[in-house]
């Protein structure tokens, strides 16, 4: 029927994986094959009516780095290609990275050595800041953090966080 054939049309009509959305490009990158090399984290932005795809790779010994290979940028932008809408303009440049410092400003319990309670709060923030549990645009939200040093062994209060970018 009529009817039939207008629900097929609107279900089927998704089902071209065409990237259409902001979203559509950020789940699209990282189903690139991977003989094509695939970067380590992605984000998608509008700016200007254009698509740009930012990308973060990682260095020899497992830092991100903003170096993204000229190759990998060609193979993403190749890729895309097929599956952007007519009109759509997209490009691929390198993201960036933050490096932040922190100063941490506790009340500790006493009966527990200065050394092992420091060594705590650098692990639990070292912890949370793992790059594999974050991805790229993700906000950082700090009373996850001072929380996460509340829980640590030896901590009573934090009284006091700094952030700042290196």
């Amino acid at each position: 029927s009529i009817d039939e054939i207008r629900n097929l049309v609107r279900y089927n009509f998704s089902a071209q994986e065409r990237c259409v959305t902001i979203k559509d490009y950020q789940s699209r990158v990282p189903l690139m094959p991977g003989k094509f090399g695939v970067p380590f984290r992605t984000g998608v932005l509008e700016e200007r009516n254009k698509i740009v795809v930012y990308i973060l790779a990682l260095d020899s010994s497992g830092k991100l780095t903003t170096e993204a290979t000229s190759t990998l940028k060609q193979n993403i932008a190749e890729y895309l290609a097929d599956y952007r809408m007519l009109n759509d303009y997209v490009t691929i440049r390198n993201g960036r990275v933050n490096n932040l410092g922190f100063e941490v400003d506790i009340f500790a319990d006493k009966s527990i050595p200065k050394g092992e309670v420091i060594s705590g709060v650098v692990n639990s923030i070292t912890t949370y800041f793992d790059i594999n549990k974050w991805g790229m645009g993700d906000n950082i939200y700090i009373s996850q953090l001072v929380e996460n040093i509340n829980n640590v062994s030896g901590v009573l209060n934090v009284t006091d966080l700094r952030v700042f970018n290196k």
